[in-house]
């Protein structure tokens, strides 16, 4: 029987254990929810507009900035707003590996094309990331009659530059015609005032109520003192200026600057055929001319701030990625191993010569391949360069690979700064090839298996076989064979002229009378 005290025993023994898994379970809860914590607080969201003040049939374009450690592709959702038509503008992502971790910045933009006089405000956004969610603040926006000067036209007017080569205000008419024109173009770039090397997008835009009857002939602006890549392809969309609805086809270019100055961007043209202009333009009261004529853009560039730091490679890019790694970790001495480095940039590529790589002295490094990618899908051209190296470790051991490291210069921050990658860790084992230090065969490894593989159908010959088989030339009996049959038929002879002739004679024969 058991008694009533080792019942109450074992209920304080259950009990205790009980209160130690609960404890257990709750710490290890906070333990989450404090990484989870960490995680949230590592990664920032926040919405920016190019503009406060807006008149009305213009855009304002918002920006959403994800940045952070993070895994999965943040979810951003098309915000409603009364009285605003919401366009997507793209996605443009970049990455930056240092110190093990993996910082990114996903960028989403949306042009909000403003409908009615009426001030409106951009809601909250809600961004749903690796099972967060993250909020942005509201942005209140102040609408102005259409034709009155926003905030961006203001500010190139205080400074004296000209952010665009925006259409002219009423009452004003410009080589490249205005808003209400049955057809005007302009160009424009994102920014007028810039770094050497760094990148301006040019937009050419095409604008018009009614099809002409006849496709016109562009010219397109030209940009000397400028790298220029071309951004296909042609946009086509529709739009409001001023409450009428335009066509409108635009083409765009990156420039790169090569020098420090004053940098013009000479008018793109817009010729149209005689008759079908003329035609096309007979029935408005402002008939517009035949050939339409942008206003050239100047561009401040400033150059580079000095002093610039040693291995400085020339690259200027805000977004920067570099990736590197080797095809495997573990290798046989005097194998090769292949080292892959990535760079991903916003910047202009070209004029890399290499990427600085150093290694130990008992690995080898030799050149590869080198590949250089452009891509031109997003709003803003980016580059990817690819260099891959050989790697021969000519000694056994663990090697830990130094760092890849990048020296270029972040337009947006004004300051030089240092893109790291590492490719990891290279354990070198033994091998049957010649220690470090000693000439080698000349032979690869491949070629000894393939050796082995030809010679694999030689067999050993018999332990019997004493001498090798002699040709019939080397061999008396061969020679006597030969001679033994002239030699009879000369015997043979003389024993008939000794016969009938009764001496012996050579070379003369004796007459036989019978």
């Amino acid at each position: 029987m058991v008694s009533r005290q080792q019942i109450a025993t074992n209920r304080l023994r259950s009990t205790a254990v009980a209160r130690r898994w609960a404890t257990a379970v709750l710490m290890g809860a906070a333990l989450i929810v404090v990484v989870d914590a960490g995680a949230a607080a590592a990664t920032t969201v926040k919405a920016e507009v190019d503009r406060k003040r807006v008149p009305v049939g213009e855009t304002v374009e918002l920006t959403i900035t994800v940045e952070g450690s993070f895994g999965g592709a943040p979810t951003v959702a098309k915000p409603q707003i009364e009285g605003v038509e919401v366009y997507r503008g793209g996605t443009s992502q970049s990455f930056v590996f240092s110190d093990g971790r993996t910082e990114a910045t996903v960028t989403t933009v949306f042009h909000l094309q403003v409908r009615r006089q009426t001030d409106f405000k951009i809601p909250v956004l809600k961004i749903e990331l690796d099972g967060h969610e993250y909020t942005t603040r509201a942005i209140t926006v102040e609408v102005l009659p259409a034709g009155q000067s926003s905030d961006s036209q203001q500010r190139s007017a205080d400074t004296g530059r000209r952010t665009a080569s925006e259409p002219a205000s009423r009452g004003e008419k410009s080589g490249g015609g205005q808003a209400g024109d049955d057809v005007f173009i302009t160009t424009s770039v994102d920014r007028a005032a810039v770094y050497v090397s760094e990148q301006i997008v040019l937009s050419f835009k095409y604008y018009r109520r009614i099809t002409p009857w006849e496709n016109p002939t562009y010219k397109a602006p030209r940009t000397e003192g400028f790298w220029r890549e071309d951004l296909p392809p042609e946009r086509h969309y529709r739009t409001r200026v001023r409450n009428m609805n335009y066509q409108v086809t635009e083409i765009r270019y990156a420039l790169f600057p090569a020098r420090a100055g004053e940098l013009t961007i000479e008018p793109a043209e817009l010729t149209f055929p005689d008759d079908p202009f003329g035609r096309f333009f007979s029935r408005r009261r402002h008939s517009g001319p035949r050939r339409l004529v942008t206003d050239p853009i100047v561009i401040q560039v400033r150059p580079l701030p000095t002093p610039r730091p040693p291995g400085f490679t020339g690259v200027v890019a805000a977004a920067v990625g570099l990736t590197a790694e080797v095809d495997r970790s573990t290798v046989p001495r005097g194998e090769a191993v292949g080292l892959k480095i990535v760079l991903r940039a916003d910047g202009f590529l070209k004029s890399l010569a290499d990427l600085p790589v150093d290694m130990p002295e008992s690995i080898r490094l030799h050149d590869a391949a080198e590949e250089l990618e452009v891509d031109v899908s997003g709003e803003r051209l980016r580059s990817r360069l690819v260099v891959e190296k050989v790697l021969v470790p000519t000694r056994e051991g663990t090697y830990s690979l130094p760092t890849v490291v990048l020296s270029y210069f972040d337009p947006d921050e004004g300051r030089y700064r240092l893109a790291r990658a590492r490719p990891g860790v290279l354990t070198v084992v033994p091998s049957d090839l010649p220690v470090a230090g000693d000439e080698m065969s000349g032979f690869l490894r491949s070629e000894v298996a393939r050796l082995g593989r030809d010679l694999a159908f030689v067999h050993p010959v018999s332990g019997g076989v004493r001498r090798r088989w002699r040709s019939l030339p080397e061999l008396w009996y061969w020679w006597a064979a030969i001679l033994l049959p002239i030699v009879a038929l000369g015997v043979w002879r003389q024993l008939l002229v000794r016969r009938f002739c009764g001496e012996w004679r050579l070379g003369r024969a004796c007459l036989v009378t019978l």
